[in-house]
């Protein structure tokens, strides 16, 4: 996975995931507009990355049925949302970020943006828009133009500026781009131009189950498992994975072989369906972010007919987080009174009753014998504060 700033990570997952959860929710209209105050004639185009002018568009050779998600997340929507993505060149059918590309995705995974009625204090309206709004967050934070100085150097003011850095998202193709080191020189504005790479890229991790290909072209390697896509799938395992599940799909693609076949293949388009695999698919002990933002737990009930019992995960409830899903909360605290009380809360619509980030109420200790760390939740003003330096720093969702 490419990684950014702490900060940004932070941002987006505070503003865009809010604000795009409260706008898809209360939209009435599928032409309104989300950002006005963003102009968009900005220009952040990648010489050479225009979308060709005659291209294979995009198809599913499955021939799937529309998902829900196509009853209410619109064009006008996704290209409102992303207009500087594809190198800054906007959604096209040419390119590997569109609105087509994304709804043959979602027919893969039917639960991704359905409405479901859980036991987790929200609508099903609310679980549908939460969950599509956080695939769309983790996207922006992987392969946005999520800089918000980028911005602020094209004469924008502070206001200006905020409003588009929740647009600068799908801006990237590979990992390290969008002129990526990885690469050959002047071959990062194409798709195609990730065929190979130097061997700092490579990202193969010796693996019986999913070898990597060795074959050279003069000093560049062929089979390049670096970052790609929109939430980046990377190495040889999380490529070969991608592509036995494929073969379940009855898709033929030989990922090991041509990793870069998730940007350039067209039927059906993998830029967007790698991403929402890697974002529905549990990865052992973990769950699935789908099902983490939701706070299910799907579990395959052994010796018995029915093929899947959903349940509250744990860490959903307020009362109780292990530790791998705990933040450092003193500074997402902070930042959570800033939001309430300062320039975002008209934006977003926040106050101290629609933002869930201060209604925890818990005083308990938990201590983990296998990680060996040990942390302290108080309570403060109906705010909890955890100390623990050594708890990896991944922000809270699931009570936003």
């Amino acid at each position: 996975m490419a990684s950014n700033p702490k900060h940004i990570f932070k941002n987006i997952f505070f503003f865009l995931h809010i604000f795009l959860s409260n706008f898809i929710i209360n939209s009435n209209s599928s032409s309104q507009k989300i950002f006005n105050k963003c102009p968009i004639q900005l220009n952040y185009k990648i010489p050479g990355a225009d979308p060709t002018s005659q291209c294979e568009l995009p198809i599913d050779p499955n021939k799937l049925s529309p998902s829900f998600l196509e009853r209410w997340f619109t064009r006008e929507m996704f290209e409102d949302l992303f207009p500087f993505s594809n190198l800054g060149w906007g959604p096209h059918p040419c390119s590997p970020y569109s609105y087509e590309a994304f709804v043959i995705a979602a027919r893969y995974f039917p639960s991704f943006g359905e409405e479901i009625s859980l036991n987790n204090g929200f609508t099903p309206k609310e679980n549908s828009r939460r969950d599509v709004a956080n695939f769309l967050a983790h996207a922006i934070q992987e392969t946005g133009l999520n800089d918000i100085s980028v911005y602020q150097m094209s004469g924008l003011n502070l206001s200006q500026a905020n409003e588009c850095f929740f647009r600068g998202g799908l801006y990237n193709w590979f990992e390290g781009g969008p002129v990526s080191a990885f690469l050959a020189p002047s071959t990062s504005m194409r798709p195609e131009g990730g065929d190979k790479c130097i061997a700092g890229g490579r990202y193969c991790s010796p693996s019986p189950f999913f070898e990597c290909g060795n074959e050279t072209e003069g000093k560049y390697f062929k089979s390049c498992y670096f970052g790609r896509g929109a939430i980046q799938i990377s190495y040889n395992y999380n490529y070969g994975q991608f592509g036995d599940w494929l073969k379940t799909q009855n898709i033929s693609a030989d990922l090991l072989k041509h990793p870069n076949l998730v940007l350039t293949k067209r039927d059906p388009p993998l830029a967007l369906l790698a991403s929402l695999w890697f974002y529905m698919s549990p990865q052992p002990p973990k769950p699935a972010m789908h099902d983490i933002i939701l706070g299910i737990d799907n579990l395959i009930e052994k010796n018995k007919q029915k093929k899947n019992s959903k349940r509250l995960i744990p860490y959903y409830q307020p009362g109780f987080y292990p530790s791998h899903f705990v933040n450092k909360n003193e500074e997402n605290r902070k930042k959570c009174e800033e939001m309430i009380s300062g320039k975002y809360s008209k934006l977003f619509g926040l106050d101290s009753t629609t933002s869930g980030c201060l209604n925890f109420t818990m005083n308990t200790k938990i201590e983990n014998n296998t990680e060996k760390m040990f942390f302290q939740i108080e309570t403060n003003n109906n705010t909890n504060l955890i100390n623990e330096d050594k708890i990896e720093r991944i922000l809270d969702l699931t009570r936003i």
